[in-house]
């Protein structure tokens, strides 16, 4: 991603994705398990930053999918991991820098 331009970057970042949730869906997984692993090849410097938040999803949506979880629980789920998501850049950068 590095050697493509700043604005060509989305467009390869969506197909990579879409390319990638295909093959998890083609070879028998869930697609969000290839939206996982698109997210982790893709960013590699803040991925472990994020990662609580996406397998949240991903077992929320498969335990959704299995009629484990109601939609109400999945919803909240997604909005906790959205939470996190959001928090954790925020919390976690100043003290990146104290370490550096």
């Amino acid at each position: 991603m590095r050697r493509l331009k700043e604005t060509d970057r989305w467009y390869a970042g969506l197909i990579w994705l879409v390319v990638c949730a295909y093959g998890a869906d083609w070879s028998g997984l869930h697609y969000m398990v290839g939206a996982f692993l698109a997210g982790a090849i893709m960013d590699r410097d803040w991925f472990t930053l994020q990662t609580k938040a996406l397998i949240m999803i991903i077992f929320g949506n498969i335990l959704l999918d299995r009629q484990v979880i109601t939609s109400e629980t999945f919803t909240a789920l997604l909005l906790m991991a959205v939470a996190s998501t959001m928090l954790t850049v925020p919390i976690v950068a100043p003290r990146l820098k104290q370490l550096v």
